[in-house]
C-alpha cells in the first residue's frame, strides 16, 4: 500500500503530473482544492488531477476522487478517450484492459452492490448504486476528457464523440432505465468514432 501524501508530497506529484500531461496553465486552484480535501492517496490524487486537466474544475474533480468508483470511472474514461473497445492498451507503463473490459466489471460491481448485507435481506440506499447514477457520473468524466482532447490536443473527433454522448441518452427522466446500456453503447460508438476517424 502507498503511503499517504503530506502536503510536500502533493505538491512534487502534481508538478510531475503537469510536465508528463503537458500542461502550461497554472492549477494553483487544483492544489488548493486538494490540500483543503486532504487528498492523500497519489492515485486518487493523480485522477483528480487527470480530470482537472480534461476541463472539470479543480473542486468538482477533487469532489469526484472522494468518491470510492472514481478512479475506475477515471481509468475508463482514459480507456474511451485513447484506449480501445476491445483491446487492452498501455497508459504509461501501466496495462490498461479494454472499455468493454472494465464494463464488465463495473456491472458485476454494481450487482454486487445491489446485494443485501443484512440479514432480514432487506436492500438499504446505503447497498445500493443505481446504474442512472454510475451513467451519469461515466458521462461526465468521460466529457470532461473528450474535452481536454478537443481543447489541448486539437482532435476534432472530439466534438464528434461529444454529440454521441449527450445525444444518445434519453432527456425524459421517465426513460431512466434505458441511461446505462444507452451510455455503454454510446461509449463503444465512441470508441468506433476514434478509431474510424485516427
Amino acid at each position: 500500500m502507498l503511503k499517504e501524501l503530506s502536503k510536500e508530497g502533493r505538491d512534487t506529484l502534481l508538478q510531475r503530473a503537469a510536465d508528463e500531461l503537458g500542461r502550461t496553465t497554472g492549477y494553483a486552484d487544483f492544489t488548493e482544492a486538494a490540500n483543503k480535501r486532504n487528498l492523500g492517496s497519489p492515485r486518487t490524487l493523480l485522477n483528480a488531477f487527470e480530470t482537472y486537466n480534461g476541463g472539470v474544475t479543480a473542486e468538482e474533480a477533487v469532489s469526484a476522487a472522494i468518491q470510492n468508483y472514481a478512479p475506475e470511472y477515471a481509468d475508463l474514461a482514459w480507456t474511451v478517450c485513447y484506449g480501445f473497445w476491445n483491446m487492452p492498451s498501455k497508459r504509461g507503463g501501466q496495462d490498461m484492459p479494454s472499455v468493454r473490459e472494465q464494463l464488465q466489471k463495473l456491472d458485476t460491481s454494481l450487482k454486487k452492490k445491489q446485494q443485501p448485507d443484512d440479514p432480514d435481506g432487506t436492500v438499504s440506499d446505503e447497498d445500493t448504486v443505481g446504474r442512472p447514477e454510475a451513467a451519469r457520473a461515466i458521462r461526465a468524466v468521460v466529457g470532461a476528457f473528450l474535452k481536454g482532447m478537443q481543447l489541448t490536443q486539437g482532435q476534432p473527433v472530439a466534438k464528434y464523440c461529444l454529440q454521441v454522448l449527450a445525444t444518445w441518452v434519453p432527456a425524459n427522466p421517465g426513460d431512466a432505465a434505458l441511461e446505462y446500456p444507452l451510455t455503454l453503447a454510446a461509449l463503444e460508438e465512441i470508441c468506433r468514432l476514434r478509431a474510424v476517424k485516427k
